[in-house]
């Protein structure tokens, strides 16, 4: 009320009248001075009376009890609409500048959203056709969208890294395929001739040499028809008669012994894995000069997931400089290069277990060298699955 009385163009639409002993004192229009208080202007439904010819009008008073007296102020009903109307165009358009506002937002945030969705439904697309060289573009907002972008094509990135790894994988095991089967291209010519040698050598009295010969045909035939994995028992078999003919070169006096952890030996190993450490020491470490000459064939687990072999020797040994440099190009072999001896068995154990596992040397605290190396804790299934991916499983554990 006091906000519309205080309005400027009230002008002379409302009437104060003050009462005193309910009687007419001050009437601001001069119309009822001396008259009696009409107790029906305040009787009308909040406030509002209708006179008699039919006019509404808003009544409101202010009583002062200490000094007997009231204030009456009223005002024509439709004249207080009006005025209490007044800023109702202004409100209506502010609300419909908002509502419009908000909806030109919400079109360019949808229209926003649909097209960084259906970029990010296209690029799926191509990658989903093997195209998985495509990336998603990432734009400089660095909103949801590009953290999903992003997440995608890291995805991406490790399915064509496995996939690689994968497609060079197969292409390795058809090149081993293939050089296993020239390797065994006509071997009975080679085993009926080391059988005809064996025969002259038994009829001429030199059982010595027969022995050797017939080690030599076994070992010849295992080269030809191992598999590609096999026990360790039968690795530690096939390096006996390997050791027995190296032995040829020292005239038998290198004193060899085992020490196997019976659990491990229905492991399964890569053929012809721990060969070449023990010719190593035959080429490279015997030292002729020494009485007793030891080699140490020992396999034991490491943890619970993985197997240690040690070739043990007390031979002439290698300086640290030179075991380090060794050390180096042991950790990192070129796989595309072949390689023999040691060497041979990193690039081997790099090919099919990975890392962390692989071969490296140690000075042997008595004398000589070890030769230490590293696979995981695998069954026969296990590695037969991995040659050739299938639903094998199994331990050797």
């Amino acid at each position: 009320m006091e906000r519309i009385l205080d309005r400027a163009d009230v002008g002379n639409t409302v009437n104060y009248m003050v009462l005193a002993d309910d009687r007419v004192v001050f009437d601001s229009e001069g119309l009822c001075y001396g008259t009696s208080y009409d107790d029906g202007w305040l009787q009308g439904e909040g406030n509002v009376f209708t006179d008699a010819a039919g006019k509404r009008w808003y009544v409101g008073s202010i009583r002062n009890a200490g000094r007997e007296f009231t204030c009456l102020y009223m005002y024509p009903w439709l004249q207080g609409f009006l005025w209490a109307m007044a800023d109702t165009p202004m409100l209506l358009g502010l609300l419909v500048a908002f509502t419009a506002m908000a909806l030109v937002l919400y079109i360019v945030s949808s229209r926003r959203i649909f097209r960084r969705v259906k970029q990010i439904n296209e690029g799926l697309t191509v990658i989903g056709q093997n195209h998985l060289d495509h990336r998603l573009l990432i734009s400089s907002v660095s909103d949801e969208f590009d953290e999903i972008s992003k997440s995608i094509n890291v995805m991406t990135e490790m399915l064509q890294t496995a996939v690689d790894e994968e497609y060079e994988m197969r292409l390795k095991h058809m090149h081993l395929q293939l050089t296993q089967i020239q390797a065994r291209f006509n071997p009975h010519f080679l085993y009926n001739t080391l059988e005809m040698i064996r025969g002259r050598l038994f009829e001429s009295g030199d059982l010595e040499s027969v022995d050797y010969i017939e080690k030599l045909a076994r070992i010849f035939r295992n080269l030809t028809d191992a598999k590609s994995v096999i026990k360790l028992r039968d690795e530690l078999s096939f390096c006996s008669l390997y050791v027995a003919l190296l032995q040829l070169r020292s005239s038998g006096d290198v004193n060899v012994s085992y020490d196997v952890s019976p659990e491990l030996l229905d492991c399964g190993i890569i053929a012809n894995l721990i060969q070449p450490a023990i010719e190593n020491y035959f080429v490279h470490a015997l030292d002729d000069e020494r009485e007793s000459k030891e080699l140490e064939i020992i396999c034991q687990p490491k943890g619970e997931s993985d197997v240690q072999i040690i070739v043990a020797d007390n031979g002439t040994g290698i300086t640290t400089g030179r075991m380090t440099e060794v050390n180096r190009q042991l950790a990192t072999p070129d796989l595309a290069v072949s390689h023999y001896g040691l060497m041979s068995i990193a690039k081997r154990i790099k090919l099919f277990y990975g890392d962390p596992y692989g071969v490296h040397l140690e000075q042997n605290p008595a004398a000589g060298v070890r030769v230490v190396i590293d696979i995981p804790r695998m069954s026969m299934k296990e590695h037969e699955s991995k040659l050739m991916p299938t639903k094998y499983g199994g331990t050797c554990r």
